[in-house]
């Protein structure tokens, strides 16, 4: 976090009136609010349950965070000369972060006598930021790309940035996938489209070390899978068996979508996503249809 300025816009001022001060700033901004060039990129996570910041386990540590590995990949697409937007690199992001500080002011705002109430300043924060997030996900258009293995259902990406980005008709493609494709996989529930975004990242980060293998690309594909395999072990820990019947018919499900959007696919390391995905992440889960409506939620290992 960059050095708090001198005048915080944001000091001991609600989450509600911290929004309509962003809001007003990107209104004002139009479309220079986020930069998107038909290049965009969303991260969330690893949440430290997952992975804790100093979790000797991590594979080629140090431990790389999503914000640290989606900053890299904006830098070497500009080395390119691909523009590429990311939230904390606009000028939205600026001024959150940069020119102000919102972190700072919610602090403020929930200090009392007896100290920082951090669980509603989380929870502050969460309303500003899913409301920012949601803006820029609205905003995109062309090719979406995420850094998001290892979030779980709890964080902004899931609960906010997800649906927006799914149903955005601007956005062609989500990590090489047609958006069409992830938007069916959604209708059956959020974490099918979840779960096959993070499927379609870790393949093409495989990709990429196996095109250009190094020290960087290995720790970026290793802790990727690392992470995303230790979310959906502790989803799976939260959830009952879903019956050897259903878990045929998710199965079905699945490779119905992707056959029917099968000659969409161009990169080939997506190819085979289903199959290639397997021994990479050997955990599949499978939720009810109406997750939000069911008591229990089901998976299935694979």
């Amino acid at each position: 976090m960059s050095p708090l300025a001198s005048a915080n816009i944001f000091s001991n001022k609600s989450p509600i009136q911290d929004w309509r001060i962003v809001r007003r700033e990107i209104v004002s901004r139009k479309t220079d609010a986020f930069g998107h060039t038909g290049y965009s990129f969303s991260y969330s996570g690893p949440d430290l349950i997952v992975s804790p910041r100093n979790d000797i386990y991590v594979p080629f540590s140090p431990r790389i965070s999503n914000l640290a590995r989606t900053k890299n990949a904006v830098a070497d697409l500009a080395r390119l000369g691909v523009s590429a937007a990311w939230l904390d690199g606009s000028k939205i992001g600026e001024f959150l972060f940069v020119k102000n500080d919102l972190y700072k002011g919610l602090e403020e705002f929930y200090t009392a006598p007896t100290g920082v109430d951090w669980d509603a300043q989380k929870e502050g924060a969460d309303y500003v930021m899913s409301r920012v997030s949601r803006a820029y996900i609205k905003a995109a258009f062309g090719y979406a790309a995420t850094a998001v293995c290892g979030s779980d259902h709890k964080r902004i990406f899931f609960r906010y940035e997800l649906p927006v980005l799914v149903n955005n008709s601007n956005v062609a493609s989500i990590n090489d996938l047609p958006r069409e494709m992830v938007r069916e996989f959604y209708a059956i529930n959020k974490d099918e489209a979840f779960q096959v975004i993070c499927w379609a990242e870790l393949l093409l980060s495989k990709s990429r070390m196996e095109a250009n293998d190094n020290e960087e690309t290995r720790r970026d594909f290793l802790q990727r899978q690392y992470f995303l395999n230790g979310e959906r072990s502790l989803i799976l820990s939260r959830v009952a068996p879903l019956s050897k019947k259903w878990a045929l018919k998710r199965e079905e499900k699945r490779e119905e979508i992707f056959s029917n959007y099968a000659g969409l696919i161009c990169n080939n390391a997506l190819k085979n996503m289903l199959s290639d995905i397997r021994p990479l992440c050997p955990t599949v889960i499978s939720i009810p249809m109406h997750a939000g409506k069911s008591r229990a939620s089901h998976a299935v290992p694979a």
